[in-house]
Formats: structure tokens, sequence, C-alpha cells
């Protein structure tokens, strides 16, 4: 068993980029296999939750501000023949963009959820006596000038786990405050002297990244969950989806056209010069102008979208050419069953 104790600096970096999603998934995958239990003391879920609402403001914020930039930018383009093409590109993002800022609530939510389904530790009387002692003493993580006693706290309880664990368990400690773990130096990759000793390699290690982490203990699962974030789709433009509605709505009409050709042709409604006022809604009966506009317009979406893609449909094709224009419609901003053509 991998025991994994993660400082709240890397919880946040991994709920505020989603760049780092291959990482999170990686831990969920180990937890969810009984292979690796995260070790979560008390002060690292509420510095969590402290910064919380922070961090997804912060990735919000920098969504916003790249956007922001980017149509900046293109702006200084002047009258070149690229500027219309990213400007198309730019507004279709910017029909995205309100989806899009939920998701770092979404996120943010994810990370809180895993932390969440570790083991959830409190620090011991000796706990707080070795780490008041460590901050008298100035022994790393509190030889600074800073107030570093909750990194004492962390410390303290991450040597009772390696105190307390088995032969066969391997432990790591995770956090990218080299300022105050690691010794110093360029890399920053070794711990301090003063908490080497709880390092004893192989079976507890120390690292200040947790892609560094899982590269050691879970490199095959790291490396298949970056090649399928490489290719993630990317979500559909605004342009593709009107397309694509656009196209529904001509077959949809279309159909309807077409049952419509069948009810006159049978005698289920009759064509007739004009209408009174008080027939307007009488479905059995139909205008010989209206009918006339309407072949003309069956016209041009046959020569515009070709017989072939204007069915006959069967009944589950049907349902599904709905259900399809219902939830593109949807995701601009419609009701949710609005069907009119």
């Amino acid at each position: 068993m991998l025991k994994l104790l993660i400082d709240t600096n890397i919880w946040i970096d991994l709920a505020g980029n989603f760049k780092e999603q291959p990482l999170v998934v990686v831990v969920e995958q180990l937890v969810r296999e009984k292979r690796a239990e995260l070790l979560v003391p008390s002060v690292v879920l509420k510095e969590f939750e402290v910064k919380r609402e922070g961090t997804e403001k912060a990735a919000a914020q920098r969504a916003s501000s790249m956007f922001s930039g980017a149509k900046a930018v293109v702006e200084l383009l002047g009258n070149s023949g690229e500027k219309e093409k990213v400007r198309t590109l730019l507004a279709d993002l910017g029909q995205k963009y309100p989806l899009m800022a939920e998701v770092p609530k979404f996120y943010v939510k994810r990370v809180r959820d895993l932390l969440a389904s570790g083991t959830q530790i409190e620090p011991s009387d000796g706990v707080k006596i070795r780490s008041a002692t460590r901050a008298m003493d100035k022994r790393a993580p509190c030889h600074s000038t800073k107030n570093s006693i909750n990194d004492a706290v962390l410390i303290e309880m991450y040597a009772d786990a390696v105190a307390a664990s088995s032969e066969s368990d391997q432990l790591a400690f995770v956090s990218k405050n080299h300022n105050d773990f690691s010794a110093p130096g360029e890399s920053h990759k070794t711990p301090h002297a003063d908490i080497a000793s709880l390092f004893p390699f192989p079976r507890s290690r120390y690292f200040i990244t947790l892609a560094e982490a899982l590269e050691e203990f879970a490199a095959e699962e790291l490396e298949e969950q970056n090649y399928q974030a490489s290719g993630l789709p990317e979500p559909r433009t605004f342009s593709e989806i009107s397309d694509a509605i656009d196209l529904l709505w001509d077959q949809i009409w279309y159909n309807r056209h077409k049952a419509h050709e069948a009810k006159i042709a049978d005698g289920r409604i009759r064509l007739v010069k004009a209408k009174a006022l008080a027939d307007m809604f009488d479905l059995t009966t139909e205008t010989t102008e209206v009918w006339t506009m309407a072949q003309e317009a069956a016209k041009r979406v046959e020569a515009k979208r070709g017989l072939e893609n204007l069915g006959p449909w069967s009944d589950f094709e049907w349902g599904l050419l709905n259900g399809k224009l219902s939830a593109l419609r949807w995701v601009l901003g419609d009701e949710w069953d609005f069907l009119d053509t």
C-alpha cells in the first residue's frame, strides 16, 4: 500500500489548473483500486476549504484574462487576412465561455471530493508538542522567519505515519514548499537535513511535485492518462452547433411537410382558396397560396440538402432527430423540448 500525505499547496494547484487532470485521475484510480491511501491531516482540509472560493475565482479570472488578451492581440493584426478568421474563432469561444466559466467549480469540487475520500487524521498531543519544540529549536520547516507551525504539524504527522507503517508499505510526502522542507540547493528535491531521517529510501520518499511521485509509483497509469488527455476532443464551436441546428430544422420541417402532403393527397386535408378568420386554426383545410409556398420551400430544401439527407425516417430515427434538435437548442439557451420549425 502506498500512503500519500500531500500538502495543501499541491491540492490547490490540482484544483486550480485543469491541465493537472491526469494527476487527479491517477490518484483517483489508485485510491479506488486500494493501491494507495490518502493521509489527509485536518489542517490540510481546513486550509483547502479556506482557499476554495479563491481558487475557483482565480481559475475563472485566468480564463477571462486569457480570452480578453487574445481579443486585444487580434486588433493588433490590422487588416491582415487572418484577422477575420481569428475573430470568428474568438466569437465561437465567446459563446462557449459561460459554460467554460463553470468548469473551475466542477473541478474544485472533484478535488475536494478526492480529499474527503482519504483517511482524515488529527494531530495527536505528541505531534503538537513535537511541532512546538521544532518551532522553538528553529528546525525545518521552522528554520525561516515566517510562522511555519502548520508545516511542522504536517511533517510530525508524517513522522507518525512512517513509524506506524508496516515494512511492506511505501510512503510519500509531497509539498512544493521547498523553502521550508527542502535542503538548500538548486534542485530542491532533497529533504532538509532536519527531516531527512523520515525518508529512508526506498520505503519513504520526498517529492516537490505530485507528477514526480506518480512517475515513481504509477508510471504506466500516468503515461496512459497523459496520452488520453492529449487526445481529448475540443468542444464544438458555436458555428458548428448552429450549422447542425439548421440541418436538423430542415430535416424535421421537410418530414412534416411530406406528412402534410400525404394528408392532402388522401383527402384528410382539403385545399381551399381562402380561409375565413374563424377557420384559421382549422387543421383539415389549407389555402392553395400557403401550400404553393410550402412546395417551393420544399424544393429549396431538397436542392440544399439532397434527398438522401431528408428521410424517410423510422420512428426511432424521427425521435433521434427531434432529441438532437432539442438538446442543441438547449445548449444555446432555449428551453428543453423546444421543437418548433
